[in-house]
């Protein structure tokens, strides 16, 4: 059992194991003081406070912390950890808004590529819109893996 002091409330957490490099492992854990958020318009609230991510290693150290900005739950958040490169470590993936001040806006989602040991952004690309033709609460569930069967 880990302990883990994330600074502030938890009220969704999501984590994932990762592969840190020479045989070591760790986690990258995204979550936010919300518990019981809906991305169905019609059941839409503001978060009480922004989404955070955090990479910890298989003893609870922290290796990295970030905020991540407005989203609108961590629990649908997406993200995958996988060693695209073969170097051993993973990288991490996922989908954000580059528009703080309209998170909501389609226009401005990006897949970004993560430095797992660091948090830094190592890569950034356009998220696809396909028009309006999916599915509202789909926006908000940005699905690394749904885009592909698409």
């Amino acid at each position: 059992v880990l302990t883990l002091d994330l600074g502030s409330g938890a009220g969704q957490f999501k984590v994932m194991p990762a592969k840190l490099g020479c045989g070591q492992r760790g986690f990258v854990a995204f979550y936010s003081a919300g518990y019981d958020m809906d991305v169905h318009y019609s059941m839409f609230v503001y978060p009480p406070d922004s989404l955070h991510a955090i990479a910890f290693d298989d003893r609870g150290n922290v290796i990295w912390k970030r905020t991540m900005g407005i989203a609108p739950s961590a629990a649908l958040y997406c993200f995958t950890l996988i060693d695209m490169n073969g170097d051993g470590v993973d990288e991490l993936y996922v989908t954000d808004n580059t528009d703080p001040e309209h998170p909501l806006w389609i226009e401005a989602f990006v897949l970004r590529r993560m430095d797992v040991l660091t948090g830094k952004i190592t890569g950034e690309w356009k998220w696809p819109n396909y028009g309006g033709i999916e599915r509202s609460m789909w926006y908000f569930n940005s699905n690394i893996f749904k885009k592909i069967w698409l």
